[in-house]
Formats: C-alpha cells, sequence, structure tokens
C-alpha cells in the first residue's frame, strides 16, 4: 500500500467509529480547554465540543461570543453537558454497528448556514496526540498553503499557535478556523440521490481546483518555502528512505536522502526506478533477503510507461481525500456545496496517478463504509470502482463531467510547466482503475489506450490490475517498502 495507504488503513480499522487514544478524559481535559480560551478571549462566552478527532490529533470545538447565546449552530450533537448526549457519542464511537441509528440522532439539515450572532466565532483546538513527532510551525504552514489553492472552498487556517508546553493545556496545540457544514460521512444517509449527484460535482470541482497547481518533480513540501508572500509557489523536497544498518554490534534503521531539494525533472517512471533501487538496497540486508520483487516491478513499470501521466506534471496529493474530512452544506433539496477539505497532515507532492485516484467512495459509499469497518486487509480489485446501478452512474457522471479537462491550466502556466508538457495534450490524461484493460479514463474525452503491448495479452484482467494497483501506490511513496503490496504481487502471474 506504500507509507500512507498502510498507515492510513490501520488509522482507519483501529481508530475510525471509536475514540482514538487519549491522555487525558475530555470530563477533566475541557478545564484546561477552558482556562486556555480565557487567557486567549477574557471576557468571553465559551461553549465547547468534544469532536471525534483522529489517529493523529485531539479535536475539540471552541465557540467564543461576547453576549448571550447562539441562535443556532452547525454541530451534529446537542451540547457536550447532556449525558444523554454524551452517551450517544460513545455509542457512535464504539459500536460501529449502530452507525445508521446513531445518525438519525442527527438534527434536520438546513438548507442554508446556520444564523449566529455577528459577535459569534467557532474555531477547532487541535492537539497532537504525540507531539514529540509532530512541528506545529510546519503543519500549519502546509495547511496555509493548501487554502490558497481554490476560492470555492476553504481549509482550516491558524489563528493562535502554540509549539511549546508553556499554557494551560501544558502541550503544544493550533487553534484554527472552523470550516462550517457537517462532514459526509455525517451527511451521507440524510442525502437523496439529486443531492449525491450534485456532491459528485462538487467533488469533480476539487480535483479540478487543484489539478491548476503542479510542479516538475515529486517529494515532500518544504514548509519553509511557504510565505504570505510566496503565494503557491513552494520548494520540494526528494522524499527520503529507510535504510537497516549495522551500529555497535546491533541493527537499526536510519533515514537517508532527507531534505535533499528536489530540483530535477522527473517522470514516473523515474520516480518507479528511484523507488525500487531505494528498496533492493534495504531490502538486501539480511532482516530482508527478498528483493527479486523489485526487479521484476522494474521491468513491468518499463513496459507500461505509456499509461502513466505523459507530461510528467506532479501535483499536490492529500493522501486522506475521504468523507469524514470534507465538509458540506445541503443547499435545497437538489444541491450540496463543498464548503472545505480538512486534515492536511499528510500532504505531499505525487503522481497525477496517485494524486487524483478516483473517489470511488463517492459513487459506493455503502461498501466504502463497510471496508473500513472491516478488519480484514483488502487488495481492491477493478469492481471497488465500477459504477453498476443507475444510480451509482448518475453520481460518477457528476463527478466526471465537472473533472472533465482536468490538469488544464487556462493559460496560468509558466514557461517551466509549458516546457514539460510541450508536444503533448494540455489536458492531463490519467487512466481510470476500473478500464484499465480498456481504452479511456474517467474524464470523458481524454480517452488513452493503456496496455496494448504484449504484457496485456499473457496476463488476466485482474493480475494487470493487481500490478496497476501496486504501481500506483508505490510511485506515491518514498519512505519505506511497502510490505502489503510485495505480498500482493507475489500472488499474480508472473
Amino acid at each position: 500500500m506504500g507509507r500512507h495507504a498502510i498507515i492510513l488503513y490501520w488509522l482507519q480499522h483501529l481508530w475510525i467509529g471509536k475514540a482514538a487514544p487519549q491522555a487525558e478524559p475530555f470530563e477533566t481535559f475541557q478545564h484546561k480547554v477552558i482556562a486556555l480560551c480565557n487567557s486567549l478571549w477574557p471576557g468571553y462566552e465559551v461553549m465547547l465540543e468534544d469532536l471525534a478527532g483522529g489517529g493523529y490529533n485531539r479535536i475539540i470545538g471552541i465557540t467564543t461570543t461576547t453576549e448571550g447565546s447562539l441562535e443556532s449552530d452547525n454541530r451534529s450533537d446537542a451540547s457536550p453537558s447532556d449525558p444523554l448526549s454524551r452517551l450517544l457519542k460513545k455509542t457512535k464511537r464504539w459500536l460501529t454497528g449502530l452507525k445508521r441509528i446513531v445518525r438519525q440522532t442527527v438534527p434536520k439539515l438546513q438548507y442554508a448556514p446556520p444564523v449566529v450572532k455577528e459577535n459569534t466565532v467557532q474555531y477547532i483546538l487541535r492537539v497532537p496526540h504525540q507531539t514529540d513527532l509532530v512541528d506545529l510551525q510546519h503543519q500549519t504552514a502546509l495547511f496555509e498553503f493548501a487554502n490558497r489553492l481554490s476560492k470555492s472552498w476553504d481549509v482550516p487556517t491558524a489563528k493562535y499557535l502554540e509549539n511549546t508546553s508553556n499554557n494551560p493545556l501544558g502541550v503544544p496545540f493550533v487553534v484554527q478556523s472552523r470550516i462550517p457544514g457537517m462532514n459526509l460521512d455525517q451527511l451521507w444517509d440524510s442525502l437523496n440521490q439529486q443531492q449525491r449527484i450534485s456532491l459528485g460535482g462538487e467533488i469533480g470541482k476539487v480535483f479540478f481546483d487543484i489539478s491548476k497547481h503542479s510542479v516538475i518533480a515529486p517529494g515532500i513540501i518544504d514548509p519553509t518555502s511557504i510565505t504570505e508572500k510566496s503565494g503557491t509557489k513552494i520548494r520540494v523536497f526528494e522524499h527520503g528512505y529507510e535504510k537497516v544498518v549495522k551500529i555497535d554490534g546491533g541493527h537499526q534503521k536510519l533515514m537517508f536522502n532527507e531534505h535533499v531539494p528536489a530540483t530535477r525533472r522527473w517522470s514516473v517512471l523515474d520516480v518507479l526506478r528511484s523507488r525500487f533501487e531505494n528498496w533492493k538496497a534495504v531490502n538486501s540486508h539480511t532482516l530482508y533477503p527478498d528483493i527479486e520483487p523489485y526487479t521484476k516491478l522494474t521491468q513491468i513499470a518499463e513496459e507500461i510507461e505509456s499509461s502513466w501521466s505523459p507530461d510528467h506534471r506532479f501535483f499536490l496529493s492529500h493522501n486522506d481525500f475521504y468523507p469524514r474530512n470534507i465538509m458540506a452544506w445541503v443547499q435545497s433539496d437538489s444541491q450540496v456545496r463543498i464548503t472545505g477539505v480538512v486534515d492536511w497532515d499528510l500532504v505531499d507532492i505525487a503522481p497525477a496517478v496517485v494524486a487524483f485516484q478516483p473517489p470511488w467512495w463517492v459513487w459506493k459509499y455503502d461498501q466504502y463504509w463497510d471496508e473500513i469497518h472491516d478488519s480484514t486487509p483488502v487488495v481492491r480489485g477493478p469492481e471497488h470502482y465500477e459504477a453498476v446501478t443507475v444510480e451509482e452512474k448518475q453520481i460518477r457522471a457528476a463527478f466526471e463531467k465537472s473533472a472533465d479537462g482536468i490538469g488544464r491550466q487556462r493559460g496560468r502556466r509558466g514557461k517551466e510547466d509549458q516546457a514539460i508538457s510541450r508536444g503533448g495534450s494540455d489536458k492531463l490524461r490519467i487512466n481510470c482503475s476500473d478500464d484499465l484493460m480498456d481504452s479511456g479514463n474517467y474524464f470523458n474525452d481524454t480517452a488513452l489506450k493503456v496496455l496494448h503491448s504484449d504484457l496485456s495479452k499473457k496476463r488476466g484482467r485482474r493480475d494487470m490490475w493487481t500490478i496497476w494497483r501496486c504501481l500506483r501506490e508505490l510511485v506515491g511513496d518514498g519512505f519505506e517498502a511497502p510490505e502489503i503490496e510485495i505480498l500482493a504481487l507475489k500472488t499474480t502471474k508472473w
């Protein structure tokens, strides 16, 4: 699966639907939060919400007002001081099988953002679970950069940042703007078909907005390159990689190739070759003796090079683009508007086939929900991405229509980007996962025949799917060898 996919897989299965591990119960932690709020907003009334966090952060909702209370708010639960509300919240987290029952406790959806008093402001408090592993200042810079990608939807930005423990919480924290709306996991069951079709179109618009910004090489964003005047220009470091070395008679994993500027142009094939060479070096140690899959993968990558994006541009990849991180409002009986995308903690720069993987969950949501609560690892086949029913096809068609022409810069590309794509289509061509053995992709008018070599004739569709899926995951990962994908490849016909 690659580093991000493996991390996210286990976070989904361990923590989605139940509370992430907390150092302190909310019942006692809230007093520290109140003290923090009093220091930040003296004289203001404060209301707190214990929101469901993820694997990386504890999340607290904060509403401040100088007088009175909210006329209406955008919460999906009653006040956290309500014992029944707390019971329902715990039930929802721990007993995921009761998902649909708990969802029925969500208030009737409003068809407009809630009305709040002018002197009322809502924030999100993010407290990392492992503060020693997170640089909040760098993380905040990444969020700020992501917020510059589009004026149609927002990304939470920092209002207050404390990178030390010298504060009422006793730990580093960041207070961010709160994106209005509810996440799609909360909204989905309440949406009718027309609203879901509208949502598919909104997802396509997000993809299109992100595709307007590209760089010449993949890697990790250097947060120090993000300033008030930098706009959407960034500096990128190459991916580092782990290697086992012998130290003092023992073995230890060390990181190599860190903080190396990515200055040369890359093709996707260049990325794969580099990854495989690094992983072969890692696995050549006696602790990791199996290097043969990488040699085979290199050969296959060379054979199917034509199936990758031809202009070799690289794009911002959210790496956690799922319903829980997408905020939206229901505007009418037929319209839904995405208000923002949150949790950009894993963002990096990746090839188009990684950055724009099809959001299959928007047309197959029930299957998506069942999978993330299943403890059995899944290597998805092409059927996972196919829109089968009339309803699924309608949602997917709306997504495709909005995303059509993704990668066109509409005159915004600089000379560097123009040189990279010269001679190719002005549209970014990306293969549709479930059309792997056919001609086409999930953007209607940019059909591209792929795998027309003898390679596709020698192997069945599922074998080729497995290889494609693995390569696509591998090309987006630069940290360590993805063992789950390699195990999957061992079952294919070589």
